[in-house]
């Protein structure tokens, strides 16, 4: 039976695997300092500062095509054939690319995807003749292969703070019943809270709680942390391109993956709709607003709906 499961379409990172190589210049002259004698950097040293100008210039040349770049901490630069003098330098070029509804093919069950074939190895061989056409002017490219196509989700943890204010204007009645203004604001205070808090927002009142306040409005404050989920093409840092797919939560964590986008206006909309629909019925809404104020700064969760690798 055919299957009609329909997919939208999906941001898909393609990683290259770039080794460029490259030939030490001569060792830097040394520098005459003032008692006549002379110094130079350590071998260590100046090879080191060479090659990150060099990671430097890489990097200028491909971002300038909205590619990612990484020198491979993994692999590590090589003596190419033993020689002291030429290297072989690896580097992790990526970039994020929108595949149509017609280039998916569903996994019957589970979340996950394919990109069909002859979709992926199109975009796997026009992204390789871009880097080429980019860099093999100035630089020697002694490997250029596809590595992996991947689509993840990486989830990190917002917290947001802030207050809304309500109106409730209590009668005479709800004084006599709980035997006292004191004791009917709680009442009233402790029924908002508990109304509020099982949709995962932390409740606190100000001091108005033991006063009745002449215009009848009251102020909460409100604290919210949840999960948000950022595509490939929503992240930002090394941790997100720099690492093969099947790289860990640790290992991406390591390199550093951030994001821009911190949804403020999703979690406004659903304070309000939790309010909307959740205050006592004697009570109005009349304020709610709260803002980005943090986050886990690492990702605490990743989901790989699709990993392809070269193998």
């Amino acid at each position: 039976m055919k299957n009609n499961l329909k997919i939208p379409p999906k941001p898909v990172r393609i990683f290259h695997r770039l080794v460029l190589k490259n030939r030490l210049p001569d060792k830097p002259k040394v520098d005459r300092i003032a008692n006549n004698k002379t110094t130079s950097k350590p071998d260590r040293t100046w090879k080191s500062d060479y090659f990150e100008c060099f990671e430097s210039k890489i990097k200028g040349v491909l971002e300038n095509q909205s590619f990612q770049v990484a020198y491979d901490r993994e692999s590590g630069i090589k003596p190419f054939e033993n020689q002291r003098s030429t290297y072989l330098v690896p580097f992790l070029v990526s970039k994020v690319w929108q595949f149509a509804s017609k280039d998916i093919r569903v996994i019957k069950r589970g979340p996950d995807f394919k990109i069909k074939e002859d979709a992926l190895k199109s975009v796997q061989e026009a992204l390789a003749q871009t880097i080429r056409g980019e860099i093999c002017e100035n630089f020697m490219i002694h490997e250029l292969v596809f590595d992996k196509a991947t689509s993840r989700k990486f989830t990190f943890e917002i917290y947001y703070e802030g207050s809304f204010r309500v109106k409730w204007e209590f009668s005479s009645d709800d004084v006599k019943s709980k035997r006292g203004v004191r004791i009917a604001l709680e009442s009233f205070f402790d029924e908002v809270i508990s109304e509020i808090e099982p949709f995962g927002f932390q409740v606190s009142s100000k001091s108005s709680r033991h006063q009745r306040m002449s215009s009848n409005e009251y102020l909460f404050d409100v604290y919210y942390q949840t999960d948000v989920e950022f595509n490939e093409n929503e992240v930002i840092g090394e941790g997100g391109f720099a690492v093969r797919g099947d790289a860990s939560i640790d290992e991406i964590n390591t390199y550093g993956v951030d994001f821009e986008n911190v949804f403020e206006d999703e979690a406004n909309e659903y304070l309000k709709s939790v309010l909307d629909e959740n205050l006592p019925s004697q009570a109005r809404l009349i304020f709610s607003k709260i803002s980005y104020i943090d986050d886990s700064g690492e990702v605490v969760e990743l989901c790989d709906e699709l990993m392809l690798s070269e193998k």
